[in-house]
């Protein structure tokens, strides 16, 4: 990190008495109020005051716009990574053409905040409430890859398939791989290069940097690892229990319809298909588009993005809380009432809303 900076960093000592408050705060767990300043000075001291504890800071804004601008403003004060973890869509809409560019950077935030890779996070509130994979879980998904050791192609382009990867001729896109032979190239969400691995054998004999419009090698790599390309993975031994648990929720669904009316029988068949639909696709591993729609009944263990956070290493800097409250709220209720309006033309059964963590019980973490 540069000099001037670790210096303007350091000045947070001056300041004994703030400092001595904070450290208490940190030992007895207390909250401390910090008011009277803009944006830039906020995080110029929650960072400083992170550095001087020997934590990492944690920011949690009320929106995208803000959350943007403070991460920023933390890879001015930084000379590592900065995660930004954005709340997901949660769409309720069935697209094959969806753009995956939230979900991909979404995977790549999560990542860094399961295993801790990162110097200062920034968490939307909105993100708080979307439900997830346990931590452990999502981390284990992360694949390593290093020259040298023993290792199966086909268990690899396994392995991609299961996280998310799309299986291309030429890999051009995040979330991307291709295979010749006893090469596999792969455009992990985290990297700004693709990476291409070599195989001799049962063993990873090269691991190179390219460029994608040339296709060229730009380096050479002793490890490296590629981060899911989806936020949320159907494991081969329960796609079949999942897809029932589907087909089963919206056979409930059907039964309490009253389908008198030419309305409510076009609704009915919509989401029986859309079901089917989505079953068979969690049947061949993958993940339909509009899965916010079964994540109450598929995620019978879930965490939050505070979960994927390793408290003892951090210190969590909450701006504006009224803001932060008015957001989770204007998110829940605007998701609810989606909810209720796909219900009625039969894109989303009655399950739906539960892929959002309870507000209350959120606001009591």
């Amino acid at each position: 990190m540069d000099k001037g900076i670790l210096e303007l960093l350091g000045r947070i000592e001056s300041d004994k008495e703030l400092a001595a408050v904070f450290a208490d705060c940190l030992h007895t767990g207390k909250h401390l109020n910090i008011t009277g300043l803009c944006a830039e000075q906020k995080v110029y001291v929650a960072m400083a005051l992170a550095r001087l504890n020997g934590r990492k800071a944690v920011f949690i804004e009320p929106d995208s716009a803000r959350a943007r601008s403070t991460a920023a403003y933390c890879a001015a004060f930084s000379d590592g990574p900065v995660t930004l973890l954005m709340p997901s869509e949660l769409s309720l809409v069935s697209a094959d053409a969806a753009s995956r560019d939230l979900e991909l950077t979404r995977t790549t935030a999560l990542s860094e905040l399961a295993t801790g890779r990162y110097e200062a996070a920034v968490l939307t509130a909105g993100a708080l409430l979307n439900k997830l994979e346990p931590a452990k879980v999502f981390e284990k998904r992360i694949i390593k890859l290093k020259v040298g050791e023993e290792a199966d192609r086909d268990e690899l382009v396994e392995q991609l398939v299961a996280n998310g990867y799309e299986n291309v001729p030429q890999v051009m896109e995040k979330g991307e791989f291709s295979v010749r032979g006893d090469i596999v190239d792969i455009y992990s969400p985290s990297f700004t290069e693709p990476v291409r691995v070599s195989f001799f054998d049962t063993e990873i004999d090269q691991i190179k940097t390219f460029d994608r419009e040339t296709q060229r090698s730009t380096g050479q790599l002793d490890e490296t690892w590629a981060v899911p390309a989806s936020v949320y993975a159907f494991p081969e031994d329960k796609r079949d229990g999942i897809a029932e648990l589907i087909l089963n929720r919206v056979h409930d669904d059907l039964a309490k319809m009253n389908t008198a009316t030419r309305e409510v029988r076009r609704a009915a068949e919509l989401l029986s298909r859309t079901a089917t639909a989505d079953a068979e696709k969690i049947r061949n591993g993958l993940e339909p588009s509009g899965i916010s729609r079964w994540l109450g009944i598929i995620l019978t263990e879930f965490e939050t993005a505070l979960d994927y956070v390793n408290g003892d290493d951090v210190v969590f800097f909450v701006d504006e809380m009224v803001d932060i409250d008015a957001r989770i709220n204007a998110y829940a209720g605007e998701y609810a009432q989606r909810c209720r309006d796909s219900f009625e033309i039969g894109v989303a059964p009655t399950c739906a809303p539960s892929a959002m963590v309870n507000v209350t019980k959120l606001m009591k973490l």
